[in-house]
């Protein structure tokens, strides 16, 4: 009897382990029956968000025979190092007909960089052709008293006004007087944070007087002049025109207060912020290292 038992006992255990034959996998379990509609599918997991290529639309660089990272570097002002980042090249080797982008150039070494079509709009001296529209020209209202001396210019920082959708309804000067509106009487301060706001259309604005310290770098406003450009840059370039405008107004800032381009930074450099846009952030990263 005992024997009759332990066989019996065999067999449940035997059958029970090899009838089970399921393998567990990431898939739809619904039924695959004929009574049944739903289809069986495999699970795809959500694509990897990946950052997109900076891709400046200009001044640039066609390599000719016979060039080097070294030589561009030496003609150009602008180290290997920086070529290479704001490149994002792979490799130290260059070919023929490579396009190579040098932000920020004002001129060139003895042995002039032949630049491709279209030319970079930047000139040795910029500043004769930067306007600048007086504040009294726009400005609804006037300064209010809660306002600080500047004191002596050791830096310039840089901004984007990182608009959204509104903009696009908006003229750059509604746009301002907006923006000045929302800091006078929103925020409570004098006037508009910045010294210089710069158009779409590469037209510069005085906003608050030179002479006071801005509302624009947090506790970084003493000694701080700040400048910014209408819209945001996490998704392109400014407008040619802007660029143009940007880089007379730092050559005329520059040279009137004694600032080196070392001294120039984003917003993001001084604070935890993605101002102005990693677009100019890049193109200031490349200009600060320039003599």
């Amino acid at each position: 009897m005992l024997k009759i038992l332990i066989s019996i006992l065999l067999v449940v255990i035997i059958t029970g382990c090899s009838s089970s034959g399921k393998q567990y996998r990431y898939v739809n379990t619904a039924s695959n029956s004929s009574n049944s509609s739903s289809p069986r599918t495999t699970y795809t997991p959500p694509p990897r968000k990946t950052e997109a290529k900076v891709t400046p639309s200009y001044p640039r660089y066609i390599v000719q025979k016979g060039d080097t990272l070294s030589s561009i570097s030496r003609r150009s002002g602008i180290s290997v190092y920086n070529i290479t980042r704001f490149n994002q090249l792979k490799s130290q080797y260059l070919e023929i007909g490579q396009v190579i982008y040098l932000p920020g150039v004002y001129k060139l070494g003895a042995d002039r960089l032949k630049i491709s079509k279209p030319a970079p709009s930047y000139s040795s001296s910029p500043a004769s052709s930067v306007g600048i529209v007086p504040r009294s020209k726009w400005a609804k209202y006037r300064i209010k008293g809660n306002i600080t001396p500047m004191g002596t210019v050791k830096k310039i920082t840089v901004h984007h006004t990182d608009d959204g959708r509104a903009l696009s309804k908006m003229t750059d000067l509604q746009f301002l007087r907006a923006m000045e509106n929302h800091h006078r009487n929103t925020r409570k301060w004098a006037c508009i944070g910045y010294h210089y706001i710069i158009g779409r259309d590469g037209k510069v604005y005085e906003g608050r007087p030179i002479k006071y310290q801005g509302a624009h770098a947090s506790s970084n406003n003493p000694n701080n002049i700040g400048i910014s450009l209408v819209g945001n840059f996490n998704s392109g370039m400014p407008s040619k025109y802007q660029m143009k405008s940007l880089e007379g107004l730092l050559y005329k800032l520059r040279k009137q207060f004694r600032v080196s381009s070392s001294s120039v930074y984003g917003h993001t450099h001084l604070g935890h912020t993605e101002c102005p846009g990693k677009y100019l952030k890049r193109w200031i990263e490349i200009y600060r290292t320039r003599k």
